[in-house]
């Protein structure tokens, strides 16, 4: 019965197996570069998080400075 529903119907499955392993390598990828330069990684981290740390200061203050005038 199942087999003769994919024959009309002309079903498609896909097969999620393929679109995993991509990201998998991927990710290997990624995380192998970054095993790699670890001393780059550190500090790329570090700055981001300093620049996300910075902007959300300069919007308070400029917030407050609203909330004075």
């Amino acid at each position: 019965m199942e087999y003769s529903k994919d024959i009309i119907l002309g079903v498609e499955y896909v097969n999620i197996s393929k679109k995993g392993q991509a990201n998998v390598k991927r990710r290997d990828k990624i995380m192998k570069l970054i095993k790699k330069h670890k001393f780059i990684a550190t500090i790329s981290t570090f700055c981001g998080i300093l620049i996300m740390l910075d902007y959300m200061l300069i919007y308070n203050f400029i917030t407050l400075l609203q909330k004075l005038a």
